[in-house]
């Protein structure tokens, strides 16, 4: 099910990404324009997609996938080694954001080559039900980061990070299990 794969790992992106702004406001005092100066750290996941689709063509797929949910985790656990409001923290942040930004562009593009390798009909149709649910589950991790995050802060929305990669870390081992 890549759709779940992805779709998992975008969710968790959108959390991040949602919620590290206002963690960037209130801890580091940065202004919005310093907020989008850290925002350029996504490119470094751009980065992941051509290394990713040579892995693909190798048939790396499902180790790149369980690799990436495990990065995403780590990727939220990262920013605790050092909670103090410090330049140090700051780029454990960014390296932090550039992990995760990697797991989930990597990630997408070992589901495009598998919906691309179908036939032409039904890979149209899978690559639709695949873009809407991975944009779904990007709007859910939306919102349950600005929920968890007002509530609980950024301890609650990192633990949350890391419980939906394990959680689809976990539904990935048991369908490769089945799957073989």
């Amino acid at each position: 099910m890549i759709q779940y794969h992805q779709a998992a790992l975008f969710g968790t992106f959108s959390l991040f990404w949602t919620v590290t702004p206002q963690w960037l406001s209130y801890n580091f005092h940065h202004t919005q324009q310093e907020i989008a100066l850290f925002a350029f750290v996504g490119v470094a996941g751009a980065l992941a997609a051509p290394v990713a689709g040579r892995l693909a063509d190798r048939e790396w797929s499902n180790k790149l996938t369980g690799m990436a949910f495990i990065m995403a985790s780590i990727s939220f656990l990262i920013p605790h080694i050092y909670s103090k409001d410090t330049l140090f923290s700051l780029i454990l942040l960014c390296f932090s954001a550039a992990l995760l930004d990697c797991s989930v562009s990597g990630n997408l593009v070992l589901g495009q080559q598998k919906i691309y390798g179908w036939g032409s009909e039904k890979r149209g149709r899978m690559n639709g039900v695949f873009m809407a649910i991975f944009f779904i589950r990007g709007t859910i991790g939306s919102s349950a980061g600005g929920y968890i995050y007002a509530h609980y802060g950024w301890s609650g929305a990192s633990f949350l990070g890391i419980l939906l990669q394990l959680l689809g870390l976990l539904y990935f081992a048991t369908e490769s299990c089945i799957g073989n």
